[in-house]
């Protein structure tokens, strides 16, 4: 279920280590967006197998997985941290992703 693209796994995470560079730091809120992130991206590839119907069982419990700890991670940001720009970027992020 992981992406085996090597071109997928840089357009993701080379921004990312790009971004924190540039702050200069890499602290609770950037890992917890790293993980709501790497969570949605790597639930990309047992939502596509769930639309071609291919191993249903184990997509739906993969995809269920991601979903949750995406949830987790965005949910602490978003309560905790008082960081509701992410709505608008999520937003656009689930929209581009299909």
């Amino acid at each position: 279920m992981l992406p085996r693209a090597h071109g997928a796994w840089v357009m993701f995470g080379v921004p990312f280590v790009v971004a924190a560079g540039v702050a200069g730091r890499f602290d609770l809120p950037a890992g917890l967006l790293l993980t709501a992130a790497l969570a949605l991206f790597l639930a990309d590839a047992p939502l596509v197998a769930l639309v071609r119907g291919r191993g249903r069982a184990r997509a739906i419990r993969y995809a269920t997985s991601c979903g949750v700890i995406s949830g987790a991670a965005s949910s602490v940001l978003l309560v905790h941290y008082r960081l509701y720009m992410l709505i608008p970027f999520g937003l656009f992020a689930v929209a581009v992703m299909g």
